[in-house]
């Protein structure tokens, strides 16, 4: 009878053991994903912060600066083309033309585009969409 008592007591104290391991170790998991996850925070914080500062560099350069024509560079093969508007067009396909006006301005050259295709008539100004309020008024030689 002493031997069974004796054997649930080093069972019990076993036991007890292994209960006292095993919160220990869930003490130890909390903590080291508390731990991850400030870290991650600090580094989604710093990264958030090194973003808002490019931009915010980006956007402050130059801001509000209105450039002079002579801050442009001419683009290379472009010093022959004459001050004023250039006019030249061209067929894309059997349903697709192009007009093709290049002002330059001092050192200032903006390429503009009248796309007449079959689903309608676009405007470009350097690539980007404009009205075709902003193409006449910009592109009409007025100078003269």
């Amino acid at each position: 009878e002493k031997e069974k008592e004796k054997e649930k007591e080093i069972l019990g104290d076993i036991a007890r053991d292994k209960s006292d391991q095993t919160v220990d170790n869930e003490i130890a998991i909390t903590k080291a994903k508390d731990d991850q996850a400030a870290f991650l925070n600090e580094q989604n914080r710093a990264s958030a912060d090194k973003r808002y500062d490019n931009r915010k560099a980006a956007f402050d350069k130059d801001a509000g600066g209105v450039k002079d024509v002579d801050d442009y560079v001419l683009p290379v093969g472009s010093e022959d083309l004459p001050e004023g508007v250039t006019e030249e067009s061209y067929q894309l396909n059997d349903r697709t033309v192009v007009i093709e006006r290049t002002v330059k301005i001092g050192n200032k050259i903006d390429t503009y585009r009248k796309v007449v295709s079959k689903t309608g008539t676009y405007y470009f100004k350097n690539n980007r969409a404009i009205s075709e309020l902003t193409w006449k008024s910009e592109t009409l030689d007025l100078g003269d």
